[in-house]
């Protein structure tokens, strides 16, 4: 054995820039597969860690008289762990104005904002709990008033409509935080978050808008809710009235961080594959280089357990120095994962290394490196394969020209030697980068036409007056002159109402009229033409496990039917409670008919072509009049825009990797073909021949890899998307890049032969003496 460490050490001094330079190669692309997979990790659990992090309620209580007493009480129960009420108050730091630009959330109790939902500081820090002039903002105030933490302001409050805001005084903004508020449904609202002490000292001059919401963070999560309920009966002495977990969005928001999630997975798995990949090639090549001597070695009793130590012993400082550059190169890139809106809801921020990551990856490099030193040096005295058949694919080039067919025979017809094996990596890299860079492109147009189509998540009209009190008959009246506008096309009056479906409280679209002319995008079926149909979202049709002709049943007050599902539709955020993928549709008379109340009205518009939607604010005024709402994005669609550029820095990537496994590849296959070169140079070829079959070569590998990874490419990220879209709840419309796919194609042809091009003057310079004197592969 000390005969092995000694050659080991004595072929480790002959190779040991190879060998260093391996491993610091290799390290940089582990550490960025680690990078890459702890971004995919810290996406996963990003919002239960926010969660965790900022003290969210477990559940808001729709009880909202309750006193300060009351709230005393139930915050000593031994399952509460922290209990205060929020109110919204039309609050704004000037030169905004309170209630339109800006409003506040107010702390009315001592938990508020400390024990239940502490926001995460971003800069900055909390607010004192006894200060009375120092606040905290979110951080789309910040951006929207180009405020900063330390920034003394003046405040203004009142809402609009009762005149002009006036001063309450100035304050501190002392940090700019985040919330679970933040990247829900109010993700892109401007607001303020104001304790018990700021209340305390402006109950004179700081009007409450509105009932205050309680939330209540338990011991044990939402399952105390129960126990809570009986406890609270026992303190209070009378029900408690019931509530709805906090974490309503939660499914929402998990389902656009998975698209996160898989995408930085997905890169963690290609860069670790062509990392290994290039490692092991460029191992062996430099272990072939150190095992030269190998025969002789055999010769002299040299047995397999001494090969297989020496060529681990070999590999060995490779893996060692990868996993110290790995790690190191993990550390460094941790602060630039996860991106886009999964950077936004994970608490965590600066320099951090996943400990189960780093360790699953480091020792699959060292267990592989170890594997490939191991399996090179035992085969690297092995028998001779036997002489294959000729192959169908040599005897249909056949009729080819000849430098045609021989350039074609280098990249598609399975042969031996290291010559074959660089150049069939070069045809399924070509492969692979088509089919990632395809995927992506589909899955990142079709989400940018999510984006930019307000049809697609809702809005299949051009606008809409909604009411947040009274009947359609109300709205009507204070529409007045709507229906005979001629700016206005078609017109469709809805009354918002709840009822239960199968147990379940959904907010309902009730239309005036079956088979309305106007009706939020249908994914599928068609809207309610009579009073026994409905039309439910994505998450209900998908959870209820209904299909087209189902029956369900919907209960109201004054009794329950049964009406069936006749389609899916998509919904703008126009209720109180609205959710694109958890509405649902009937006709007034059959929500007249369960005795479901009219709890607000809206109307949808279609504007006359040439008309534009500005017609319509002559019927909007300063008081009590309908509010004129235009297409805006629902909160799913704006989390999943948020995704960012990941899919293009995919695809990007892809790219560059795939450029470069090519190009490698195909240098190695031309190096290892050069004894081949000279011997048609021997037999009358000239330079120009054999880069001529250089250049057939690449053509044939663009042309394998273009034919089967473009539509290979198209049906993942058709499948990848139409996943994505069903788990929003919007309108799946899959959007085929075809003049991006053509040019895509043409692309790649033109960097195969650009590469070839570049390469093949260095076949032309190997002179045949030469040339046939080189090892044969």
């Amino acid at each position: 054995m000390t005969a092995v460490i000694a050659l080991a050490r004595h072929m480790w001094r002959r190779q040991l820039v190879g060998f260093v330079s391996l491993g610091i190669i290799g390290g940089l692309g582990m550490g960025f597969a680690m990078t890459a997979a702890e971004g995919s990790r810290r996406a996963d659990s990003a919002y239960d860690r926010l969660r965790s992090a900022t003290l969210a309620p477990d559940f808001f209580l729709e009880e909202s008289d309750l006193d300060d007493s009351e709230v005393a009480k139930l915050g000593a129960l031994d399952n509460v762990s922290g209990i205060g009420r929020l109110a919204y108050a039309p609050v704004a730091p000037a030169p905004l104005t309170p209630g339109e630009d800006a409003g506040a959330f107010v702390g009315l109790d001592a938990d508020s904002l400390t024990a239940v939902y502490r926001p995460l500081v971003i800069s900055g820090r909390l607010a004192r709990i006894d200060a009375t002039d120092e606040v905290v903002i979110n951080e789309v105030l910040a951006k929207v008033g180009n405020f900063r933490a330390g920034q003394r302001v003046p405040l203004l409050s009142g809402f609009s409509s009762e005149g002009e805001p006036r001063s309450i005084g100035d304050a501190t903004i002392v940090g700019v935080v985040r919330g679970i508020f933040d990247v829900g449904a109010v993700t892109s609202n401007p607001f303020m978050l104001l304790g018990k002490a700021f209340m305390d000292s402006h109950r004179d001059t700081v009007q409450v808008g509105g009932e205050p919401f309680t939330l209540v963070r338990f011991v044990h999560g939402e399952s105390d809710f129960a126990d809570f309920q009986r406890s609270a009966a026992s303190v209070l002495g009378r029900d408690l009235g019931s509530g709805f977990p906090a974490n309503g969005e939660a499914v929402s928001i998990n389902r656009t961080l998975t698209v996160q999630t898989i995408g930085l997975g997905l890169l963690a798995a290609v860069a670790f594959v062509v990392t290994i990949a290039a490692a092991m090639e460029a191992l062996s090549r430099i272990l072939d280089r150190a095992f030269a001597n190998l025969p002789v070695l055999i010769a002299l009793g040299f047995e397999p357990r001494h090969r297989r130590t020496l060529g681990a012993l070999l590999a060995a400082p490779v893996a060692l120095i990868g996993v110290v550059v790995g790690c190191v190169a993990a550390l460094l890139g941790s602060p630039l994962v996860p991106t886009g809106f999964a950077r936004a809801v994970d608490p965590i921020s600066g320099i951090h290394l996943d400990p189960l990551v780093t360790t699953l990856i480091a020792l699959a490099w060292l267990v592989l490196l170890l594997g490939i030193g191991v399996v090179v040096a035992w085969l690297r005295w092995g028998r001779p394969e036997r002489r294959r058949s000729q192959s169908w694919m040599r005897r249909s080039l056949a009729p080819l020209p000849v430098r045609m067919r021989l350039g074609c025979e280098a990249a598609l017809v399975p042969a031996r030697g290291r010559a074959a094996a660089a150049s069939r990596s070069a045809l399924v890299a070509g492969i692979f980068a088509v089919l990632g860079v395809t995927a992506v492109g589909t899955f990142g147009v079709s989400l940018g036409n999510l984006v930019n189509q307000p049809a697609l998540y809702g809005w299949n009209f051009d606008a809409s007056f909604s009411q947040g009190d009274g009947s359609i008959q109300s709205l009507q009246q204070a529409l007045s002159g709507l229906e005979e506008d001629d700016a206005v096309s078609q017109l469709t009056w809805v009354s918002i109402t709840g009822i239960d479906l199968d147990g379940q409280a959904v907010e309902v679209f009730a239309f005036d009229q079956p088979g309305a002319l106007i009706h939020p995008t249908m994914r599928f079926g068609h809207p309610p033409l009579a009073d026994d149909e409905i039309v439910v979202g994505a998450d209900f049709y998908a959870a209820a496990h209904v299909r087209l002709g189902d029956t369900i049943r919907a209960a109201g007050p004054d009794g329950e039917v049964q009406l069936r599902v006749v389609g899916s539709a998509t919904y703008p955020e126009l209720g109180n409670n609205s959710d694109l993928a958890n509405n649902a549709s009937i006709t007034l008379a059959a929500a007249r008919r369960l005795g479901a109340p009219e709890q607000s009205a809206v109307a949808l518009i279609r504007m006359t072509d040439g008309a534009d939607v500005s017609e319509l604010k002559k019927y909007t005024c300063p008081n009590d009049c309908p509010e004129l709402v235009l297409p805006n994005k629902p909160s799913r669609v704006r989390n999943l825009q948020q995704v960012g550029a990941m899919p293009w820095v995919l695809g990007g990537f892809l790219v560059a990797l795939g450029l470069l496994a090519v190009g490698h590849a195909f240098w190695r296959s031309l190096l290892s073909r050069r004894r081949h070169f000279s011997i048609l140079g021997a037999l009358g070829f000239g330079a120009s021949d054999v880069r001529a079959i250089v250049l057939w070569q690449a053509a044939s590998i663009a042309v394998v890899a273009v034919a089967i990874g473009l539509p290979a490419g198209i049906i993942v990220g058709r499948q990848v998307w139409s996943r994505v879209a069903l788990a929003t709840g919007v309108v799946n419309r899959i959007v085929a890049p075809v003049g991006w796919i053509a040019l895509g194609a043409l692309v790649v042809l033109m960097l195969c032969l650009a590469i070839a091009a570049m390469m093949r003057h260095v076949v032309g310079r190997y002179e045949i003496a030469a040339g046939l004197s080189a090892e044969q592969p």
